[in-house]
């Protein structure tokens, strides 16, 4: 299996402030019809542009099944919301990039200009992208372990106090939440080697709101969740389909939730709470960066002793503190 790197040096002006994203699964098809899946992203997109993000990584799984029209749907969203002031991307390739596609890598970098495994130097910092081999769930990185190792030792004696960032989209197995059922067997290994490591991986869609999502061992992982859904979160609907009471949980209220209605919702498996949820014209967001944001979109004011918890009928919800 030949695999080349691309290799490439930046320099950004100001403070490097990178994103972090993956699993969009956007739709193979050619409709023109925007999903759920698309206006995720297009969301996610806009949050990092509102935090000034100069670099974007995304870590896999753009497309539900590999397709041209799926990988210009990701594009698109990037043109939509940065126009011609467009952020430096790296991507990588995930198992469902592989799905359905003769050569998928061929695909990958055809659509994306850029190829699937990339080395980049960026204000003197190293960023590795490393796709996976194959479309294995647990076993996708064997054939470029190798390649891995070269690249991350490269990396290291140029510049042995920084950190390495390698973006992946399957997590190194028993690391970070979700690992130990989504984890790849074949990169700890690797990763082992070099405690200048941090890694950015998707693949398990679990939530980012548990203290399991970052690893730090020898090395560090981060999980980056996903921008389509959250895993565990239709099985959890099915077991407790309706959920007619009112209840508190940590800094937020929710009113009338029932199965019938709910569209997204984020829930912390550890802690066994709710932290999002959108119901009919009832839209809760409990990651207080982005619910910043959607105050200072709707020129909403803080209220002293009040908390904002989200918005019904584009009026805000306030609650005490």
């Amino acid at each position: 299996m030949q695999i080349q790197v691309q290799k490439k040096e930046f320099s950004i002006e100001g403070k490097l402030r990178a994103g972090v994203i993956s699993d969009s699964q956007l739709s193979p098809f050619a409709n023109g019809k925007v999903n759920t899946y698309q206006r995720n992203l297009i969301q996610s997109l806009k949050t990092l542009k509102k935090l000034q993000c100069n670099l974007i990584m995304f870590a896999g799984d753009i497309c539900n099944v590999a397709s041209k029209y799926a990988y210009r749907r990701y594009k698109d969203a990037f043109r939509l919301v940065f126009g011609e002031d467009m952020p430096l991307v790296i991507s990588v390739m995930g198992n469902h990039d592989y799905y359905g596609a003769f050569s998928a890598r061929k695909l990958f970098e055809k659509e994306l200009g850029q190829k699937p495994y990339t080395h980049y130097v960026i204000n003197g910092f190293h960023f590795i992208g490393v796709s996976p081999d194959c479309c294995s769930l647990h076993r996708a990185y064997s054939k470029v372990t190798d390649l891995l190792d070269k690249e991350l030792a490269e990396a290291v004696a140029d510049a042995p106090e920084k950190p390495v960032f390698v973006i992946t989209h399957h997590p190194p197995k028993d690391t970070v939440y979700g690992s130990d059922d989504w984890g790849d067997e074949t990169l700890g290994a690797v990763f082992s080697k070099y405690k200048n490591v941090v890694d950015f991986a998707g693949h398990s869609h679990y939530s980012l709101m548990d203290e399991r999502s970052y690893y730090n061992g020898t090395y560090r992982v981060f999980n980056t969740q996903s921008v389509s859904y959250i895993e565990r979160l239709s099985r959890l609907i099915k077991q407790e389909p309706k959920m007619n009471e009112y209840f508190r949980f940590g800094n937020a209220h929710g009113a009338n939730l029932t199965g019938d209605f709910v569209t997204t919702v984020e829930y912390d498996e550890l802690a066994k709470v709710f932290k999002s949820f959108t119901c009919g014209d009832l839209d809760l967001e409990f990651n207080q960066a982005i619910l910043r944001i959607h105050m200072e979109e709707k020129k909403v004011e803080l209220q002293d002793g009040k908390f904002c918890i989200g918005f019904q009928k584009n009026k805000p919800i306030f609650v005490d503190l």
